[in-house]
């Protein structure tokens, strides 16, 4: 059996069906895996592993893949001369990590809370998910969130 962690991320199982949105993109259009340029590759890994509590799939050379269950979610790619971050500057505002239920959600913000309390930024009720915003220890936006099922 093939151990190799997907580079692009199927759907996980758990997940729910996508939904239709026709004229904005195509059915079935789902986000895929996110790259995030990094300065410290070992200590962004290390944050990714241990307070969001991502599983790390594979670390070779200057790369690192995390994600769950075999299901790649983030690249952490470093970069040793990055540009120092302008909070008004164009690019991307967070990358949001999605959990399976309110239980893993919940696992993960306490993970936070122990490791990296200090990066927490707020939180959101969308009705159709529950949403707690951070930053990484390099300052890029991070939401860890959960849908509701479709019946709540």
């Amino acid at each position: 059996m093939d151990q190799t962690p997907q580079r692009h991320s199927a759907a996980p199982s758990w997940s729910t069906a996508a939904v239709p949105t026709r004229g904005a993109a195509p059915d079935g259009t789902r986000m895929d895996t996110v790259e995030l340029l990094v300065s410290d590759l070992d200590a962004m890994t290390e944050f990714y592993r241990r307070a969001v509590t991502l599983d790390v799939l594979d670390q070779t050379g200057a790369t690192a893949t995390l994600g769950r269950g075999g299901v790649a979610s983030i690249v952490l790619r470093q970069e040793k001369d990055l540009p120092g971050r302008d909070s008004r500057g164009a690019g991307l505002y967070h990358t949001a990590v999605v959990f399976q239920d309110q239980a893993r959600l919940a696992s993960a913000l306490a993970s936070m809370a122990q490791h990296a309390g200090q990066l927490y930024e707020g939180s959101a009720d969308h009705l159709v998910s529950e949403a707690f915003y951070f930053h990484d220890p390099e300052g890029n936006g991070l939401e860890l969130y959960r849908d509701r099922p479709r019946d709540q």
